[in-house]
């Protein structure tokens, strides 16, 4: 259930170089099955590896990917049932919960049906004959050399994200069902289709009682179906001191959830955290297990180049931002470590609709101020040709989410639409890689990216404060030994949290324009420590100097320094240059 490779059987590309890219992602292809003219090779999930293939005795094929969840049954069940056969997949769409990829091969040709917010991806090539699971594979099976998408390079470098279809390569598509890539002859019998997107609230809950009452109820239920789905084995979460791991386990609590817990310890970077998290544990009496890693900067060359090399396989050469970052934290190994014993891990991606953590006022706000404050690094802009380039690359943004939500993301924009952004656009298309490749190892259970419990936030947005505090009063209603405990940003509860409010409404009444230029002022002022950073870096292991190397191709040379200077820039960029000098043999620059 974690991949697969879908091509047809005249296809001329490199299928075996796609087979060992899955390979180095430690998942075994298993045999060819035809499907007509089409030809589907699928892996298993690394640490629970179950049949995800099937051809019932009718001659209809059914493969499953992904964590697909339907009511009352467990990962498992939900699987068996939907490999019955094509007819039995057809009776339960319309219940299917979490994030997958279901292939049906029946008389009427190929479908693949993905989850709502297309959050497990499906990659193709232009051409239209081949298909995967993952970039790395699709990139690899092009027959000819790879040419740069100039305008989702020019989106990754300025935001460390590619918002739509588009990727780094014209050859490679992420298919959407209004963007099935090649002609009709070459694509025919293949169609892609998803359930109805989030349904906006007809109207935000009357009271923030009442909003808080709903939205408890709605976590809880949630959760409390996901109880038979961790009847798989031992459900795990990650805790930290920041709020929606900590609202997932209010819920899981609620919902009657039997599940362990987990934190990161890098010395110097999470450590700090971990008064907060034993409290945590304690309230529930639980106790995180702490699983150590170690900086970047404390290995030698061999374990550098191994993080890095299993870092380019396990986020499928797709960061976001930092995560996928190269670090311990976001390899393989390390989840291996983690996810052991375990087949189910409860993930709180996307739990930002339960709070303001824009700090944005509710109100209209100009949408390209706001995006260069909060979707633009601080100096992504900066690392474009100029300021036409910035404006086309700002604009293919909001051309995008224009179309996907249907809304006019230009001009003034409402709170609750920069909201949507985040849980239909941003989630989706970026974030969600963290599940991808979680999804490989285990079966992924992510509530908040489920279209009610976003609409269950977007409806709360009268009521969110510019904060955590709704957020935080969520948790206290669910369980309130948990939501005593006081939070990473500083919100402290049960005390008047003068302080907190007023530095977030200084936050809000700031002018975006203003506090994106404080940020660069403050930045810049670890110039000389960035650079000297990323010196000590190169001297460890000479792939930075590589890194750097296939990076000054796209970026101004006089610049590149200023990808060094911010903490969520630094990792993006280097994680992009690790992917072009991963195919720099086979780029057209």
């Amino acid at each position: 259930m974690a991949g697969f490779i879908l091509y047809r059987r005249d296809f001329s590309g490199h299928v075996e170089a796609a087979r060992d890219a899955f390979s180095r992602k430690s998942l075994h292809l298993g045999a060819t099955i035809e499907l007509g003219c089409w030809r589907l090779a699928a892996a298993c999930k690394t640490l629970c590896c179950e049949e995800n293939v099937r051809t019932s005795v009718d001659g209809g094929t059914v493969a499953v990917f992904g964590s697909p969840l339907l009511p009352g049954l467990s990962y498992t069940e939900t699987r068996k049932r939907l490999l019955e056969s094509p007819a039995s997949v057809g009776k339960v769409l319309g219940q299917m919960r979490g994030h997958y990829v279901v292939l049906v091969s029946d008389a009427l040709g190929i479908t693949l049906h993905q989850d709502s917010l297309g959050i497990l991806r499906i990659y193709g090539l232009d051409s239209g004959d081949f298909f995967a699971s993952s970039f790395l594979a699709t990139a690899w099976a092009c027959p000819g050399k790879l040419e740069l998408n100039q305008v989702a390079l020019g989106q990754k470098i300025a935001t460390g994200e590619i918002f739509g279809s588009e990727t780094l390569f014209k050859q490679v598509v992420r298919c959407e069902p209004g963007r099935i890539p090649g002609s009709a002859g070459a694509t025919r019998g293949v169609a892609i289709r998803r359930p109805e997107q989030v349904t906006m609230p007809e109207r935000g809950s009357s009271s923030l009682a009442e909003s808080l009452d709903e939205n408890a109820e709605l976590l809880g239920s949630r959760l409390m179906e996901a109880e038979q789905a961790a009847s798989d084995g031992a459900g795990l979460l990650g805790v930290s001191a920041g709020y929606d791991s900590r609202l997932l386990l209010a819920a899981s609590i609620r919902g009657g959830l039997s599940i362990s817990l987990f934190t990161h310890n890098t010395m110097g970077v999470h450590t700090k955290e971990h008064g907060v998290v034993d409290k945590i544990g304690m309230a529930m009496g639980l106790v995180p297990e702490k699983y150590s890693s170690k900086r970047l900067e404390e290995l030698d060359r061999e374990e550098v180049e191994a993080v890095a090399d299993d870092c380019l396989h396990f986020f499928d050469g797709c960061s976001s931002r930092q995560r996928g970052a190269l670090q311990e934290t976001f390899t393989q190994k390390y989840y291996r470590r983690v996810f052991s014993g375990h087949s189910v891990f409860f993930n709180g991606l996307g739990g930002e609709i339960f709070r303001n953590h824009t700090g944005t006022r509710n109100g209209k706000v100009d949408v390209h101020d706001w995006m260069e404050r909060h979707v633009f690094f601080p100096f992504g802009p900066a690392l474009l040709r100029d300021r036409e380039h910035y404006k086309v690359i700002r604009q293919s943004i909001c051309e995008t989410v224009s179309q996907r939500l249907g809304i006019q993301f230009e001009g003034a924009v409402s709170l609750t639409d920069l909201r949507r952004f985040y849980s239909e656009i941003r989630v989706p298309d970026s974030d969600a890689n963290i599940l991808n490749a979680h999804n490989q190892l285990v079966y992924v259970n992510a509530p908040f990216t489920e279209k009610a419990v976003i609409a269950g936030g977007l409806a709360a947005t009268p009521h969110i404060g510019l904060g955590g505090e709704y957020e935080a009063a969520l948790i206290k209603r669910l369980m309130p030994k948990l939501g005593d405990i006081v939070y990473n940003d500083g919100y402290v509860p049960r005390t008047t949290n003068l302080q907190y409010h007023l530095r977030n409404h200084l936050r809000a009444i700031v002018p975006d324009r203003m506090a994106i230029n404080r940020i660069r002022r403050r930045s810049q002022g670890v110039q000389y420590h960035a650079v000297e950073a990323f010196g000590k870096l190169k001297k460890i292991a000479p792939l930075f100097q590589d890194i750097e190397e296939v990076l000054l191709e796209i970026l101004p040379d006089d610049r590149f320094h200023l990808a060094l200077l911010h903490n969520s820039q630094r990792p993006a960029t280097l994680y992009l240059g690790l992917v072009l000098l991963h195919f720099r043999d086979r780029i057209r620059w």
